[in-house]
């Protein structure tokens, strides 16, 4: 009886469970926002979705954003449009902060743009092209990079214009002493078409009127669109329509990558190096000529556009309006492909390093954006490396390596110097402190810096030189860790932190001559010093940990960096750094396993604590150690495998502590001098090393 009865009632429940399932699903294929707000809108769509989840028929993401999308009214086009193209899509979440944004834009009332056309920074008339009164193309310069060295390619599209989708709203001419805009019934462009592409299409024309300019009242100019058609394009021109909606710039765009914010005091980041406001208000009058049928890109990828006719042929664009957003990107996966091509490998360890070998002949490549450093194992194998770069992309050989990103390398009879005199010197400058008086030690060893103190009268200055001193770093190891205490508190400068700025730039004056020395040698075995300072940090009681890492005698890796969490002894703050130093030590072998020069023994990592050294080899205290539970097996594995070895060191030999905190005058110049901080030897004239 008990077993007939929980039959009948399973089948029952599942017949009922389906029947609601469908209904629940019916319901939100046919759901529309109606008189919603967004809010009440998206709150429905979650509750009939949870409804569904709840009785074993969840809805995905991707379903879920398309029936929101599909039941909203006309209004929300725009940002509909936007969501649709996102690769991959917005989750639910992301699409109701999109849509809150745009019904919080749309609910703002309207400016009278008529208030705004004597404002000099109003006239917002868009134009592509310029033609002079000789009939020829005119072309502007948009580079976007500062004077550097190397070259990069412009590439050029046309895009075929469509039919208005709304008449076009012309500025008061009037006021600028101009005679007023014709009236158009319906009138065709005229056909001064010129083609402009590398293979020739079966027809390219252009249209033209006559409009004011894009930056201020100027004199008529001409209109220019390039198209790859055969058929002419159906245009037509309107008068002058007063009720004409108009679209803000990032809708007319619709590039955007970012959510429209709905205060009108932000601006849209659309890459380009000169922005345009996005307010209606300020942006007098801008010509929609998008159409229901046009291309909106929303995550930024390239548009495309085909010939139906010709599908070989490419876009040639004429003139950007700004650089491509992935125009970086687009260069380095263009020069990856290439370099794979013609026999280097990619590093796994660095994406910048590519790798060639082919039998005994080795040579390493490292580029950042447009310069290279190249290196080879035979002057005949690095010539014929820089004649195929050159067969392919437009460069320029340098010569041998002297300056790079900023930092200059002089070749010395011991190897090779890394400094940064000349940026150092610029700080000074910028500073107003190139006849500051001089300081021995670029930290103070009696205080700690806390969130106390006045605040400082101009804030950007103070993160301006804090943002310098940070890249000073790179060949100035000494200043690690006075640096990294000042940028703790860039958010909210005081005066305290003013002043030990001060203090690193009176000392970078009195040894601006210093840099980094390297040293020729074959050694390849790794050594690192690991040390913490225990809840050092007055105001959050963190610890701050300090490495270094020396490949032989070069120092090629340091770290000075507050701790994430709070360690309850001087043992965990410790070890939690002696993890750290691990974990670079690891990536560094595997660094050097790529440029096949594998270290050949254990990496040996100092400390000064002898209950970190003890707990890198000994596990019967576990159960203590629960907390670091992941530092403890990281360095425990290492150990295990033989790659790293844990070693005391007695802290009179700890190099690691200029790194943690503030040394005497005596110890931090012992220290500095250990880590290959010295000023600049005499240049090599000839020879090599």
């Amino acid at each position: 009886m008990l077993e007939m009865y929980g039959q009948l009632s399973r089948t029952c429940f599942v017949t009922t469970k389906k029947a609601r399932a469908i209904q629940l699903d019916n319901d939100l294929h046919k759901i529309t926002i109606g008189d919603l707000s967004i809010t009440d809108y998206c709150q429905r769509i979650k509750s009939m979705s949870d409804l569904l989840a709840n009785i074993d028929q969840p809805v995905s993401e991707k379903n879920l954003v398309t029936y929101m999308i599909n039941g909203l009214s006309d209004r929300y086009d725009q940002i509909v449009g936007i969501i649709r193209h996102r690769d991959p899509l917005p989750n639910f979440l992301q699409a109701r902060s999109m849509l809150l944004l745009e019904e919080q834009r749309l609910s703002r009332p309207r400016h009278n743009h008529s208030t705004h056309h004597d404002n000099a920074s109003s006239p917002t008339i868009l134009h592509v092209g310029n033609t002079s009164s000789n009939g020829q193309s005119q072309r502007r310069s948009f580079d976007r990079r500062p004077d550097r060295r190397g070259s990069r390619r412009t590439y050029r599209s046309e895009r075929r214009p469509q039919t208005p989708s709304q008449p076009l709203a012309y500025p008061p001419w009037g006021l600028y002493g101009w005679p007023p805009p014709p009236t158009w019934a319906s009138v065709r462009p005229s056909t001064t078409f010129q083609q402009r592409q590398q293979s020739r299409p079966s027809g390219a024309r252009s249209a033209s009127l006559t409009s004011p300019s894009l930056l201020g009242p100027g004199p008529p100019q001409a209109f220019n669109a390039n198209v790859m058609t055969s058929v002419p394009p159906p245009w037509q021109w309107f008068s002058p329509d007063p009720n004409a909606q108009l679209t803000a710039l990032p809708q007319a765009f619709n590039t955007m990558s970012l959510h429209d914010p709905g205060d009108s005091d932000w601006y849209l980041d659309t890459g380009a190096t000169s922005h345009l406001a996005s307010n209606t208000g300020i942006l007098d009058y801008i010509f929609n000529v998008s159409t229901a049928s046009s291309v909106i890109v929303g995550n930024g990828s390239p548009i495309p556009v085909t010939n139906p006719e010709h599908p070989d042929y490419v876009c040639h664009l004429q003139k950007s309006l700004y650089g491509l957003k992935q125009a970086p990107r687009a260069w380095f996966q263009r020069f990856a492909q290439f370099a794979t091509r013609v026999g280097f490998h990619h590093s796994r360890s660095d994406s910048s390093l590519f790798i060639y070998r082919q039998g005994q002949s080795l040579a390493y490549l490292l580029i950042y954006v447009d310069d290279i450093i190249l290196t080879a194992s035979s002057a005949g194998l690095l010539q014929q490396i820089i004649q195929s770069l050159r067969r392919e992309f437009a460069m320029t050989d340098l010569g041998p390596l002297n300056y790079f990103l900023g930092i200059s390398a002089v070749r010395t009879k011991s190897g090779l110097f890394l400094s940064q005199k000349k940026y150092a010197s610029d700080i000074l400058e910028r500073a107003h402190m190139t006849n500051c008086k001089l300081c021995s030690t670029p930290v103070d060893t009696q205080s700690k810096l806390g969130p106390s103190g006045p605040p400082i009268t101009d804030p950007s200055k103070y993160r301006s030189l804090a943002g310098a001193l940070q890249y000073l770093t790179f060949s100035r190891p000494d200043i690690a860790y006075a640096v990294q205490q000042i940028c703790l508190f860039m958010h909210d400068p005081r005066e305290p932190h003013l002043n030990a700025l001060k203090r690193i730039l009176r000392y970078l004056r009195g040894t601006i001559d210093h840099g980094l020395q390297l040293y020729a040698s074959t050694t390849s075995g790794l050594t690192a010093y690991s040390d913490a300072d225990w809840g050092g940090c007055p105001a959050t009681r963190r610890s701050t940990s300090g490495y270094c890492v020396f490949l032989g005698d070069n120092l090629i890796s340091w770290s000075s960096k507050r701790q994430a969490t709070i360690s309850r002894s001087s043992a965990e703050a410790e070890y939690r750094g002696v993890a750290n130093a691990v974990a670079e030590t690891c990536w560094l072998r595997n660094l050097l396993l790529e440029l096949h020069s594998p270290p050949s023994k254990a990496t040996i990592v100092y400390c000064d604590n002898v209950s970190a050294v003890y707990l890198s080899t000994n596990p019967v205290q576990h159960h203590r150690t629960k907390h670091i539970e992941i530092d403890i097996h990281f360095v425990r594995d290492q150990v295990a495998l033989g790659r790293v070895q844990v070693l005391h060191v007695p802290s009179s030999s700890q190099y690691a502590d200029i790194f943690t905190k503030g040394l005497p005058s005596s110890l931090f110049t012992d220290f500095r001098s250990s880590l290959s901080v010295r000023p600049q030897p005499p240049v090599q004239t000839a020879g090599v090393y």
